[in-house]
């Protein structure tokens, strides 16, 4: 199911450039992966391409447009942000608090639901807009970015 979200949230961001393929990077392992390369295979045929990798280091982060952070890579957010900077990338978290913390997108439960939510300051942050239509259905924070 998140991957569903993840695919639909390139229809409701826009990034300064518009490209062909849409890179998406997995931080780590994550059962989030085979999902995203499953839709990727689908859609093979559509604009923007999909393009899915783990990520086992941040050396390579510059090259993606989203990344998403799993629950056990968390850690790793600090620096994330600070490699990062301004660089026109999606963070997507899926752990309680990571939209506070930063990440523009972040899946949440709430009362046995998938939810998600919207970290505006994040996404000017990095250069990116979200349509009306996003923010509707998003639950919006504040955070320290």
């Amino acid at each position: 199911m998140k991957a569903v979200f993840i695919y639909n949230f390139i229809n409701y961001i826009q990034w300064p450039d518009t490209v062909d393929t849409m890179d998406i990077g997995v931080l780590g392992s994550s059962d989030i992966t085979q999902p995203l390369r499953e839709i990727s295979y689908a859609k093979r045929t559509i604009k923007p391409y999909l393009a899915i990798s783990e990520l086992e280091d941040l050396a390579s982060i510059h090259n993606y447009d989203i990344i998403f952070i799993p629950d056990p890579a968390v850690g790793q957010l600090s620096r994330l942000k600070s490699m990062l900077k301004t660089a026109p990338v999606l963070l997507i978290g899926e752990t309680e608090g990571l939209a506070q913390e930063g990440v523009s997108i972040n899946f949440i439960n709430r009362d046995g639901k998938m939810r998600f939510e919207i970290n505006k300051e994040s996404l000017v942050r990095a250069n990116l807009a979200a349509s009306s239509q996003l923010l509707k259905v998003g639950i919006i924070v504040e955070g320290t970015d």
